[in-house]
């Protein structure tokens, strides 16, 4: 089991960085939450959709979780990535969307950051987030709990380094030329 562990740790280092490849593709009525994987109960959906409904409302980034019965062989960072840019999550503008995978079955999972937010959702802290609050409820089957531990800690993130403008959701204004 610590071999597991410490294999996973080793294979999410880059839990948040960039790349491209496949998962299912979201669809336009999908909700915040998309469990594709079914491991999650309509009730703890709808908890998880209303925390990062009021996360948004509070403090800017639009934060997406979904789950994906299988990456098909393709890396997590690859299927996450064109999941994220299909799903449109955040402002265009300043590309501040966040967006959990889990591929269960893979035994894989990785927190997808826009561009806009690698300042403060940077590599360290997604690992941290996914090592502390995921690894060890996900190991025990506990989807759930993991996904609400690893959002306590993004949206004490988000707090604490709100986007900017602050809690508006407003777009950034185009620069003027000097």
């Amino acid at each position: 089991m610590a071999r597991f562990f410490a294999l996973l740790s080793a294979v999410l280092l880059a839990a948040c960085s960039a790349a491209q490849g496949g998962a299912p593709a979201p669809k336009a009525d999908m909700g915040r939450v998309r469990d594709l994987a079914g491991i999650l109960t309509p009730a703890e959906e709808a908890r998880l959709t209303e925390r990062l409904d009021e996360a948004q409302r509070l403090y800017g980034p639009h934060v997406g979780i979904v789950t994906v019965p299988s990456l098909d062989g393709k890396p997590i960072e690859d299927a996450s990535l064109d999941y994220a840019r299909q799903w449109g999550l955040g402002d265009k503008h300043r590309n501040d969307g966040l967006m959990i995978m889990v591929a269960p079955n893979d035994r894989r999972v990785r927190i997808e950051v826009g561009s806009g937010l690698e300042g403060s959702f940077n590599d360290v802290f997604c690992k941290h987030v996914i090592d502390t609050a995921m690894i060890e409820h996900f190991s025990q089957g506990h989807y759930n709990r993991g996904l609400a531990a690893a959002l306590d800690m993004m949206i004490g993130k988000m707090r604490d380094v709100p986007t900017l403008p602050a809690n508006d959701n407003a777009p950034l204004p185009a620069r003027e030329a000097a």
